[in-house]
C-alpha cells in the first residue's frame, strides 16, 4: 500500500508553533516519523521549501527552518527517490523512476 504524507512543512508548523514546550522538535518529530517510514510499502512525503529567499527570520522561525531541513535531510538519507519539483518542473535529486 501507499501513503501520501501532505505535508511535511505543515505538520513542522503545527507541532512546533502548537504552545507545547519540548527541548529538541528534530528528535520528537523524527520519532513521530518513524513509525511511518519503516512501514511496508511506499510512502510519499511532501513539503515546501522555505528559506530561499535569503531573509532574515525570528528566532523561533529559523529554529522552525532549522528543523524543517533537517527532518528533510533525514528523510532523503532513507529515501530510494527524490524528487524536487521547480516551477512545475521535476527533477530527480536521488534514484530513478520506476516507469
Amino acid at each position: 500500500s501507499t501513503v501520501l504524507f501532505e505535508c511535511l512543512s505543515t505538520f513542522t508548523a503545527n507541532r512546533m508553533f502548537s504552545g507545547e514546550q519540548c527541548p529538541c522538535w528534530e528528535t520528537a518529530l523524527w520519532a513521530e516519523l518513524s513509525g511511518l517510514l519503516s512501514r511496508p510499502g511506499h510512502t510519499v512525503i511532501v513539503s515546501a521549501e522555505i528559506g530561499g529567499d535569503g531573509e532574515y527570520y525570528t528566532p523561533e522561525v529559523d529554529a522552525y527552518r532549522r528543523t524543517l531541513t533537517a527532518l528533510g535531510r533525514r528523510i532523503c538519507a532513507q529515501a530510494d527517490l527524490v524528487i524536487e519539483t521547480v516551477c512545475g518542473i521535476p527533477l530527480i535529486k536521488k534514484g530513478t523512476l520506476p516507469c
